[in-house]
């Protein structure tokens, strides 16, 4: 793969250089000038890279995110992502002097925008370090409640509940209670309202001044038609799932977004486990000038605090079209970006995190006659050929530190959810004879849970087909008496790593100034208790001498 012009430079550990392209990659070098690396990373040009503690890679974006990436292994991990500015990063500089100080130690690493703001982040990452350390010691001060999850999810296409009868009335409450004793039942809806008339909505958008005017005047912006049509359809749908679980579960929560509607229902019995519920909103549709005039697409977050456990829950409708792969990544990370609680609190800082809907990846390669004919053939057969020309696992594979590549996914062991001639089981046999695809999807961010099922359902009055995924979670209970113990112990491990490192510094830094051997630097720093002002005051009084 062509490389592309490059944007930023590094200089890496053991004489490497790390190159940031255009492209959305990061090259390697060795001293030799030899490539010996490629690492994908999201397209949107990073800006500037510095290095901490030879191990993380800051790289700034033009988007205004920082990605830090650990590169101490063979593979590297992506350990945190961040909106550091709301404009282009333009500077990044790397501190680490501050170790050399006999008082407090610090890392410190400056990004500035190209808007003049400069911000100060901990070059150490130390409250990360420490979070992790203790979410591997989690089993030592957590108690832990086996909890049954369900998501369910389906593009209407308009659909109003009443509409659906016979066979369908049933498969549909089938699918809204497919997992055996859930506790937690989540919906995602999709298209509530009528999405495609996009003429009319750019009609609307590009009226002459006049017409506009008048249009404005009245207040029937194309958003605000959508969203009007969009309440009778919640309204609709809240009654009717409601009343199909009411006799067990409580809705908690439901938020919308014009064509998106969620809810979330809980057992009667676990209500009081809920705290901290809230939810956000992201708009990803039709877009003039880099606004988003209308809400056709995006997401829509709930998350809450379930015993001592943070969940969220993203229902999302990505862009549309069989080549429009790149701007569906462009919505996920979009939606990953923007989607924000409080106190700043992002999707991916949850411990259990499910994303659902219709994320519209394809199928590339095949026809949809292909399709067809694998179908009719062994179906484990037929879905490992197919599943390798799928755009969402394609991506994954290609982008290993994106976003959607930290995201899960159950092995999908059922046919195309999309799309079909609306009422029956035939595969689109309009004029644009569509290719079959898995556009509707459950994915998940989580080490503990425990895929239980993954499966569509045969409701047929819409394009799609429904899905829907259950999960078994162990949800934590903090023994906060223990916790403080384990917390204790943790802050004593890292003030010996932290005392480590300063000392590593010390010694590069002494080797580097007087080009003594390692063994040389331990012993004139232990000779003045680690004070680099001493060691080089003495080494220079000396040279004086002489």
């Amino acid at each position: 793969m062509e490389l592309g012009s490059i944007t930023q430079l590094v200089e890496l550990p053991e004489g490497c250089l790390a190159c940031a392209h255009k492209n959305g990659r990061i090259s390697i070098w060795n001293e030799k000038w030899e490539l010996t690396m490629q690492v994908a990373v999201p397209t949107y040009e990073i800006t500037v890279m510095g290095l901490s503690l030879g191990r993380y890679l800051w790289a700034g974006y033009r988007t205004g995110m920082m990605y830090i990436y650990d590169i101490s292994g063979e593979r590297w991990s992506l350990i945190k992502v961040w909106e550091a500015h709301d404009a282009p990063i333009a500077m990044l500089a790397v501190d680490e002097q501050g170790l050399l100080s006999t008082s407090k130690p610090v890392v410190q690493i400056a990004s500035a925008d190209h808007q003049g703001n400069v911000t100060i982040w901990d070059g150490l990452l130390s409250e990360y370090r420490k979070d992790q350390r203790m979410k591997e010691l989690e089993e030592t001060y957590c108690d832990y409640r086996p909890t049954r999850i369900q998501i369910s999810s389906w593009n209407i296409d308009a659909l109003d509940p009443e509409s659906i009868m016979g066979q369908d009335k049933t498969l549909l409450d089938e699918w809204m209670t497919s997992m055996r004793d859930a506790d937690i039942i989540v919906i995602g809806l999709q298209e509530i309202v009528d999405l495609e008339s996009k003429r009319q909505t750019a009609r609307t958008l590009f009226l002459p001044r006049k017409k506009q005017d008048k249009s404005e005047s009245t207040g029937m912006d194309a958003e605000l038609v959508a969203a009007t049509a969009a309440i009778p359809q919640y309204s609709a749908w809240r009654n009717h799932i409601t009343a199909v679980l009411q006799d067990k579960y409580t809705l908690v929560k439901t938020e919308h977004l014009v064509g998106l509607f969620s809810l979330v229902f809980i057992k009667h019995t676990q209500q009081a486990r809920i705290t901290d519920c809230e939810s956000t909103v992201v708009k990803t549709g039709l877009k003039v000038m880099n606004k988003c005039w209308h809400g056709n697409k995006g997401a829509v977050a709930i998350r809450f605090r379930l015993d001592d456990a943070t969940l969220c829950f993203v229902n999302c409708h990505l862009a549309a079209g069989q080549s429009r792969t790149e701007q569906r990544n462009a919505d996920a990370d979009g939606i990953f970006k923007s989607a924000k609680f409080k106190d700043d609190v992002i999707i991916l800082d949850h411990e259990h995190c499910f994303v659902s809907g219709d994320l519209n990846y394809r199928l590339d390669t095949w026809t949809r006659q292909d399709v067809l004919d694998w179908l009719k053939e062994d179906k484990t057969m037929a879905y490992r050929e197919l599943q390798e020309h799928d755009q969402l696992l394609q991506q994954r594979q290609r982008y290993p530190l994106s976003k959607l590549a930290m995201l899960r996914e159950a092995p999908i062991r059922f046919d195309p959810t999309y799309k079909y001639d609306p009422g029956s089981d035939n595969y689109d046999s309009s004029d644009k004879q569509r290719i079959p695809a898995w556009c509707d999807r459950v994915l998940f961010h989580t080490d503990a849970a425990t895929p239980e099922y993954y499966k569509r359902h045969e409701v047929k009055a819409s394009d799609h087909r429904p899905i829907s995924a259950g999960f078994e979670v162990p949800i934590k209970t903090i023994r906060i008496t223990d916790y403080d113990k384990v917390l204790k112990v943790i802050n004593q491990a890292w003030e010996d790593e932290l005392k480590s490192i300063i000392q590593g510094c010390k010694i590069q830094y002494i080797a580097d100034y007087g080009r003594w051997e390692k063994e040389e630097c331990i012993r004139r720093l232990e000779d003045k208790q680690w004070d680099v002002d001493e060691v080089i005051g003495q080494h220079n009084g000396a040279k004086r001498k002489i």
